[in-house]
Order: C-alpha cells, then structure tokens, then sequence
C-alpha cells in the first residue's frame, strides 16, 4: 500500500511537527529537483518517515533553508534534507509509478497509465 501513511499530529509537539513538515517540503523540494517539477506532485507522506528515521538514527549534516515554492508561492516554509532525502525522493517517484500501473490493473483508468507513461523516464533514471 501506497499513500496511506501520515503523522497523527495530535501525539508531536510543536517543535516535531514543524520537523516532520520542514522534512516533507525538502523531500518535496528533492524530487523536484531531481525529477523536475511536475513529478513533484506524486509527493505523498510515506517516504518522509525514511530521512527523518535514517536522520535520527545516523546523524548526517542536515541543509535547512525557508523558501516559497510551486505549491505554496506566497508564503516562505521551512526545508531540510540529509543525505537520504535524495533517496526518498527516488523512491517516492518509483512507488508512484508502479501505484498507478496497479491502478490502471485493477481499474483499466486510462488516466492512470497515462500518468505512468509520464514517470517511466523517471523511474529509468533511478
């Protein structure tokens, strides 16, 4: 299962939810860089727990910046990423490609095997 994954923001303080969320814009930021910007929309919350736990666990230098971005233009957010958050980003776009394969298997949505055909030449550079 793809997509289904998120913090419960009731159990963080404050300070680890603005972590949690400054490491999901980075990892944002990641595969828009490394896979231009419209990949940057198969984003979703289940890679974000691999930077923050290999982080942790680790402790790799960290580059924190505050930028706007595509999404949110108006307003500056908060962006970090370590040495894994390039990794995520390749997987989040290699688990979205083969989600949406899965999709047009089981739904024959035309939209969905459009929308891989679009990743394919991601998921090749990966």
């Amino acid at each position: 299962m793809f997509g289904y994954v998120i913090a419960d923001q009731e159990t963080l303080s404050p300070q680890e939810f603005a972590r949690y969320r400054a490491c999901y814009c980075g990892l944002c930021s990641a595969i828009r860089q490394r896979h231009g910007q419209l990949k940057g929309l198969t984003l979703t919350y289940d890679l974000t727990l691999l930077p923050l736990l290999w982080g942790a666990l680790y402790r790799p230098p960290e580059a924190a910046t505050r930028t706007a971005c595509p999404m949110h233009p108006l307003q500056k957010r908060d962006h970090w990423q370590n040495c894994y958050t390039a990794y995520a980003a390749d997987m989040n776009v290699i688990l979205f490609y083969y989600k949406l394969l899965d999709d047009w298997q089981d739904d024959r949505a035309l939209l969905r095997l459009g929308a891989a055909q679009v990743l394919r030449g991601s998921r090749a550079k990966v």
